[in-house]
């Protein structure tokens, strides 16, 4: 009877040593949340959707018959508009102050 109330024990004491194991392992995470956008995200996208605009609009143009001048200087208006747009924008969004 002895040897079974101190297996019981045993038993116990290692059940109690796992749950404080887990409760110190979930105490050390380090929750993982979103990060925030900084500028040099912000700039990447801004020229990522200037370069897009430049070849569709110069492309597009020059295959619906434009001349190659109009189609280039299509393609430089649409990459400054939509990657200044989207910087401006970006901007904006990523700033802590309340819009």
């Amino acid at each position: 009877m002895a040897e079974k109330e101190e297996s019981i024990e045993n038993v116990q004491e290692l059940i109690h040593n796992k749950l404080d194991n887990i409760e110190k392992s979930k105490e050390e995470e380090v929750e993982e949340g979103e990060k925030p956008i900084d500028g040099k995200f912000i700039n990447k996208w801004g020229a990522g959707v200037a370069v897009f605009s430049f070849g569709f609009l110069c492309i597009g143009s020059f295959l619906l018959g434009a001349t190659a001048t109009t189609s280039f200087l299509r393609g430089l208006g649409g990459a400054i508009l939509f990657g200044s747009l989207f910087w401006l924008v970006g901007t904006m969004m990523t700033q802590k102050e309340d819009l």
